[in-house]
C-alpha cells in the first residue's frame, strides 16, 4: 500500500466525519418519528378510554344523553346522506375484491435491506410506482452507499474520474485496474492540463466520490487516429452499457464521425487515456475546455525573460529544495548568491523550473516554507542558518526551529576536544567490601544445586527412559515427564519435570546442528546425539502414520 499524503488523509477524515454525521442525522430523525408515533398512540389511547367511560356512564343512566333540536330541512338532508352512505358501504366489498385481485397479478418488490437498517419508512406512492414499472436502476449512487453501506464486490476498473484541483483546474482520470499493492486500491491514470499522464493510487472510498456516470460522457469529443495517419473528430452519441457478460468492466459506446459520415462501437478501454501498452488505443477522449474561472497559475512565469540572475562561481552557494512528488521526497539543487535574500531565492527557483520538465514551484509542496517567501522577501538567507561557505549543500531551516546547524557543529567540536581525567587503577583487594559474610555454612546453595550442569550419566539415563517410554506407548499418557523423573530415581533427584522436558528439547535441537556449531558447558559424545536422532526419526514416522 502506498504512503498517503497529508491532504489525502485530511480528505479521508473529513469524508468519514461527514458520513457519520449524516448517518447520525438520519437515525435521529427516525428516533424522533418513533417518539412522535408513541405520543400520538398514547393520546389516542387516553381519548378512547374516556369515550368508553362516558359511554358506560350513559348506559347506566348516570349521565343524560345529549340531545339537540335539528331543523326539518337539515333532518331530511341528513337522512338522505345516511341512505347514500349505506348504498356505498354495500358496494365497497365488491370494489375491494377487484382491487385485491388486480394487485395479486402485479409483483411488488420488497424494500431494500438498507432502508430497514436505517429505519426509514417507505413512500406508498413509490411502492405503487415499483409495482407498475418494476425496480428502477439508477446510474448514480443510492442512499445506502451515501451512509456507508457499500458493496464490497464492486469493481471500479474502467470508470472515468473527475476531480477539481487548485484554481478550478479539472483533472480527469481513468481507472486502469486494481493495484497489487493492497486490497481496495486502484491504479488511476490522471491526465494533467498540459497533456501529461501520471499514475496514482486511489482507494475505493475515494473513487466512489470522484467517478462519474457513463451517461455523462455523451456528446464528448473524441479524436480518432486513422490507419493512414489522418485524424478524425467524433463525438459520443449513445451509451450501450455492458454487453460483454464475461467482463462486466467493459462498457460500450456508439461513436459518430460527422466528417466521415460513419459510426463505430468502441469500449471504454479503447479511448481511455492510459499510457500502458496492455490495450491497443487508437482513439482518445478530448479534454474539457477550460472555463474562465480556471487559473493556470502553475504555467505563468512571474518574471520577464530578461530578468535573470547570473551567479558568479566565486560568490555562490547551493541550496537543496526538498519537495514531495508522488509520495516520495525529492531534492532539487538551486545555486544562489551568497549574500542573497528570500526574493533572490524565489527568482532562482523560477529560473530553475524553466528547463525542468514536470516540476513547477507553485504547484508543489516545498518544505522550505512558501509563507516565509511571501511575507518577508527582503530577509537575508543567512538568517535561515544557511552556511556561507563556497560549496555546501544544506537544507533551508525555518526560523522557528531551535536546533541550529552551527550550534550543533560547535558542540560536537567542543566534545571532541574535551579533556578527560583518567583515574589510576586500584586493586580490588584494597577496596573495602560492602558487607560481611553471614553465618551460612559454606557450600553450594539450593539455587546452584538446582541449576547445576548436566552430567553424562544424567543425559544417558534420560535418553534411555524416553526410548523405553516411546517403545511401550507411555508417551500418550498424561504425566510423561513426571513419570520419567520418578523412574530415574536418584539420578534426577536435583531435577524437575520441566527441566527434563527442556533438556530433551535442547538435545533434539543440538542433534540437528554440526559439531562445530553446538554450544554448551559439557561436551557429550557423538554417539549420544546419534541415538537422539534415531529416536526422533523413528517416532516421528510412527506419529505420521498412526497419529499422536
Amino acid at each position: 500500500m502506498g504512503r498517503r499524503t497529508k491532504r489525502e488523509c485530511v480528505k479521508r477524515y473529513q469524508e468519514k466525519k461527514a458520513l457519520q454525521a449524516r448517518e447520525k442525522k438520519l437515525r435521529s430523525r427516525a428516533t424522533l418519528a418513533a417518539k412522535n408515533r408513541k405520543k400520538v398512540a398514547k393520546k389516542e389511547k387516553v381519548v378512547r378510554k374516556l369515550k368508553e367511560a362516558v359511554k358506560a356512564e350513559v348506559g347506566r343512566g348516570r349521565i343524560a344523553r345529549p340531545t339537540r333540536k335539528v331543523p326539518a330541512g337539515k333532518a331530511k338532508a341528513k337522512t338522505a346522506s345516511k341512505a347514500a352512505h349505506a348504498r356505498t358501504k354495500k358496494a365497497a366489498p365488491a370494489k375491494k375484491k377487484a382491487k385485491v385481485a388486480e394487485t395479486q397479478r402485479v409483483v411488488v418488490s420488497q424494500e431494500p435491506p438498507e432502508k430497514k437498517i436505517l429505519g426509514i419508512a417507505s413512500n406508498p406512492g413509490r411502492r405503487r410506482r415499483k409495482a407498475a414499472e418494476g425496480e428502477k436502476k439508477y446510474t448514480g449512487f443510492s442512499l445506502a452507499e451515501d451512509v456507508g453501506v457499500l458493496d464490497p464486490q464492486k469493481d471500479y476498473s474502467g470508470y472515468f474520474t473527475k476531480e477539481k484541483g487548485r484554481g478550478g483546474v479539472i483533472f480527469e482520470g481513468f481507472v486502469v485496474k486494481p493495484s497489487e499493492k493492497g486490497d481496495g486500491l486502484y491504479d488511476v491514470a490522471v491526465r494533467y492540463p498540459d497533456g501529461s499522464i501520471h499514475h496514482k493510487l486511489h482507494s475505493a472510498h475515494v473513487l466512489r466520490e470522484i467517478t462519474q456516470p457513463f451517461d455523462k460522457l455523451l456528446k464528448r469529443t473524441v479524436t480518432r487516429t486513422m490507419h493512414g495517419g489522418g485524424v478524425a473528430k467524433g463525438h459520443i452519441k449513445k451509451y450501450l452499457g455492458t454487453i460483454h457478460p464475461e467482463d462486466p468492466t467493459v462498457h460500450t459506446f456508439l461513436i459518430g464521425y460527422p466528417e466521415l459520415e460513419t459510426e463505430e462501437y468502441l469500449t471504454n478501454y479503447k479511448f481511455g487515456f492510459d499510457d500502458t501498452e496492455e490495450t491497443e488505443r487508437y482513439c482518445e477522449l478530448d479534454p474539457l475546455e477550460p472555463t474562465a474561472a480556471q487559473k493556470f497559475d502553475s504555467y505563468k512565469h512571474p518574471y520577464a525573460k530578461g530578468e535573470r540572475i547570473e551567479v558568479d562561481e566565486k560568490d555562490q552557494m547551493c541550496v537543496d529544495i526538498f519537495y514531495c512528488h508522488e509520495g516520495k521526497m525529492k531534492s532539487v539543487p538551486v545555486w544562489v548568491p551568497r549574500n542573497g535574500t528570500v526574493a533572490t531565492l524565489r527568482h532562482c527557483i523560477w529560473q530553475k523550473s524553466e528547463w525542468m520538465d514536470g516540476w513547477q514551484p507553485s504547484a508543489q509542496t516545498l518544505l522550505y516554507g512558501e509563507h516565509l517567501l511571501g511575507r518577508e522577501p527582503s530577509k537575508p538567507l543567512k538568517d535561515f542558518e544557511i552556511d556561507d561557505r563556497d560549496v555546501i549543500s544544506v537544507q533551508l531551516i525555518p526560523l522557528k526551529e531551535l536546533v541550529k546547524a552551527r550550534d550543533l557543529e560547535n558542540e560536537y567540536e567542543k566534545l571532541h576536544r574535551m579533556d578527560v581525567n583518567i583515574r589510576e587503577m586500584e586493586s580490588l583487594e584494597d577496596r573495602p567490601r560492602k558487607g560481611k559474610a553471614t553465618g551460612k555454612s559454606a557450600g553450594t546453595s539450593r539455587m546452584n544445586d538446582q541449576y547445576s550442569r548436566w552430567k553424562l550419566d544424567e543425559v544417558t539415563k534420560l535418553v534411555e527412559l524416553i526410548e523405553e517410554w516411546y517403545r511401550y506407548g507411555k508417551h500418550r499418557e498424561s504425566g510423561l515427564w513426571s513419570g520419567i523423573k520418578s523412574a530415574g530415581g536418584e539420578t534426577f533427584k536435583r531435577r524437575k519435570a520441566s527441566d527434563l522436558r527442556i533438556k530433551w528439547r535442547n538435545l533434539k535441537n543440538s542433534a540437528k546442528l554440526p559439531p562445530e556449531r553446538r554450544r554448551g558447558a559439557t561436551a557429550f559424545p557423538e554417539s549420544l546425539y546419534d541415538e537422539v536422532r534415531r529416536i526422533t526419526k523413528e517416532w516421528d514416522s510412527v506419529k505420521a502414520k498412526t497419529g499422536p
